[in-house]
């Protein structure tokens, strides 16, 4: 990614995220928008990033295969946050509650009022 928030979801899903910010491109936007080359916690250690041509296949490489560094970006990252998987869980249980609840409200024929 480069901006959206599904990177920072999946941080706290439990999943490390790849920033591609080059210089000309991501970099400058975030830049010109936002005074920092990249989001802060791409400082921390708790995303991977690629800023060059020539990192693409190494930081790629490191972010899909080495499972020690995986797992150090998502203890980086869950330090930052105090995130826990746990905590997605519980939110995606409470929204299926709800979901249900108005399911169940919305399959119940309305009620008339007979004018007395």
């Amino acid at each position: 990614t480069q901006f959206s928030s599904v990177a920072v979801e999946a941080g706290h899903s439990g999943i490390p995220s790849l920033y591609v910010l080059f210089p000309d491109l991501g970099q400058k936007f975030l830049f010109d928008h936002k005074g920092d080359k990249f989001p802060p916690w791409c400082n921390d250690g708790c995303a991977y990033v690629i800023e060059q041509e020539n990192q693409v296949e190494s930081v790629l490489s490191e972010a899909l295969n080495n499972q020690t560094s995986r797992k150090q970006v998502c203890t980086n990252f869950s330090s930052r946050f105090g995130s826990t998987t746990e905590g997605v869980e519980a939110i995606l249980q409470h929204i299926t509650r709800i979901i249900e609840q108005v399911n169940t409200s919305t399959a119940r024929p309305a009620q008339t009022r007979v004018p007395s």
